[in-house]
C-alpha cells in the first residue's frame, strides 16, 4: 500500500481551545489508484491533504508512505520526500513573481540537485510544448494565462488569421500537434506518429503536396535532435521547393553557444547541398540568436531574411530581429513580414508569431 493512514488525529490549539481538524481518520490507497477527497467546507479536506502531502504531521495516529512512518521523519527528511515522491497541483498558481516561467519550473530540480544545463533543458522540454503552445509572455510568467486546452485553439486562430500555408513548429508534442492538424486540416512531416516530432513542418494539403521528407541531426542542448527537411510541390504551378525547420541550442554558456553555432554550420552545409538541386530553399526556426545567426548563416548561403538586412559588402543585420527566423535562397523575395504582437499572441506564447509572404521566380527564370 502506497498511502496507509490509521486513526490519524490533527489538533490545533487556539488559546485555551482545542480544534480537532481530523478525528480518527483512516485511509488506504494502493499503487495506481485515483482517489478524490470530497466534503463540505470545514470538514478537514485541506488538513488531510497537508498530512498526505507531508506538509504537516499528525498529532496522533500513524501515516506510512511507501512503508515509512512519516510521523518519525525530520523536517529535512520530509522536504526530501516532498521533492522526490510527491507532486502537488495547487488551487492557486503559487508562482514566485521574481522568477520567470522557466525558472519556476526549474525550481524543484534545483532542490533535487540537478545540474544547471540539464535542469534548463528538462524544464524547457516540460514547459514548452511548442511555439504556439507556450504560456509566458515577454514579461515572464503570467498569472492568468489560459489552460493548455484553450491555448492550442487560440494558437490555431493566430495561424489562420495570418493565412499561413506552411508552418515550422518547434518542440511540438504529439497530442498538441495532432490537435493542430485536426483543427487546421494541415498535413505534416514528420508528424505526431514520429519518434521525435518536435520540429514538424505543417502545410495546407489543398495547396501543396509532399514530395519527400527527411531529417539531419544537430545537438540541441544536451542531446541530438532531428531537424526537418521537406520537399513540397505547389499544386497549381507544379513548382517544387524545400523547407528546412531548425531549432539549435539555447543559452549563452560556452557549451550551448558552441552547439548552437555548430547547428547553424550544419544547417549551412545542408541548405547549400539542397541548393544544388536548383530548387528554392526556405529555412524557418527558433535560432536562439539574432545578429550572430544572421551573420553566421546568411553570408555563406547567400540567403535573404524576410525581416530584412543585407550581406552585400559585409554583414548588416536588420534593426529589429526576433530569435525566430524566416530566410530563403536568393531566388526568393519576401513581402508582408509581420511580427504578431497582439494581446492574444502574448497570452499563448513567449515568442511572437512571425509570418511573411514568399514569392518564387518561375522555373527557368
Amino acid at each position: 500500500m502506497v498511502i496507509d493512514i490509521a486513526d490519524v488525529w490533527k489538533t490545533y490549539r487556539m488559546g485555551t481551545q482545542e480544534v480537532h481538524a481530523l478525528r480518527g481518520c483512516s485511509l488506504g490507497i494502493e499503487a495506481g489508484e485515483y482517489v478524490a477527497i470530497m466534503g463540505p467546507s470545514g470538514s478537514g479536506k485541506s488538513t488531510l491533504m497537508n498530512v498526505v502531502g507531508c506538509l504537516d504531521v499528525p498529532t496522533s495516529g500513524t501515516y506510512r508512505l511507501d512503508g515509512r512512518d512519516v510521523g518519525r521523519l525530520t523536517d529535512d527528511q520530509l522536504a526530501e520526500v516532498r521533492n522526490s515522491q510527491i507532486g502537488f497541483v495547487f488551487q492557486t498558481f503559487n508562482l514566485l513573481p521574481r522568477q520567470d516561467c522557466l525558472q519556476n519550473v526549474e525550481l524543484p530540480l534545483v532542490y533535487a540537485g540537478v545540474g544547471r544545463a540539464e535542469r534548463k533543458a528538462r524544464a524547457a522540454e516540460a514547459l514548452f510544448g511548442q511555439r504556439v503552445e507556450r504560456i509566458t509572455g515577454p514579461g515572464g510568467a503570467r498569472r492568468n494565462f489560459p489552460a493548455a486546452g484553450t491555448r492550442t485553439p487560440q494558437g490555431v486562430g493566430v495561424l489562420r488569421s495570418h493565412g499561413t500555408d506552411v508552418v515550422g513548429l518547434q518542440e511540438a508534442k504529439p497530442d498538441q500537434l495532432g490537435t493542430i492538424m485536426r483543427m487546421t486540416g494541415f498535413a505534416g512531416y514528420p508528424g505526431p506518429g514520429a519518434a521525435d516530432p518536435d520540429n514538424t513542418v505543417l502545410w495546407d494539403p489543398s495547396r501543396f503536396e509532399l514530395v519527400s521528407g527527411s531529417t539531419f541531426p544537430i545537438v540541441f542542448m544536451n542531446r541530438t535532435r532531428p531537424q526537418t527537411v521537406v520537399r513540397l510541390r505547389d499544386r497549381p504551378t507544379q513548382r517544387e521547393f524545400y523547407v528546412v525547420n531548425m531549432h539549435p541550442s539555447a543559452g549563452h554558456d560556452a557549451r550551448n553557444t558552441s552547439t548552437r553555432v555548430a547547428g547553424w554550420r550544419r544547417g549551412v552545409a545542408e541548405v547549400n547541398a539542397l541548393r544544388e538541386s536548383g530548387l528554392p530553399v526556405f529555412v524557418t526556426g527558433d535560432m536562439n540568436d539574432r545578429a550572430a545567426f544572421f551573420c553566421a548563416f546568411l553570408p555563406p548561403t547567400g540567403f535573404v531574411a524576410a525581416v530584412g538586412g543585407s550581406t552585400s559588402g559585409g554583414c548588416r543585420p536588420p534593426g529589429r530581429m526576433p530569435v525566430d527566423w524566416i530566410v530563403g535562397s536568393p531566388d526568393v523575395s519576401f513581402s508582408g513580414y509581420v511580427i504578431d504582437e497582439s494581446t492574444v499572441n502574448r497570452r499563448i506564447s513567449d515568442h511572437f508569431y512571425i509570418s511573411a509572404t514568399a514569392t518564387v521566380a518561375p522555373a527557368g527564370d
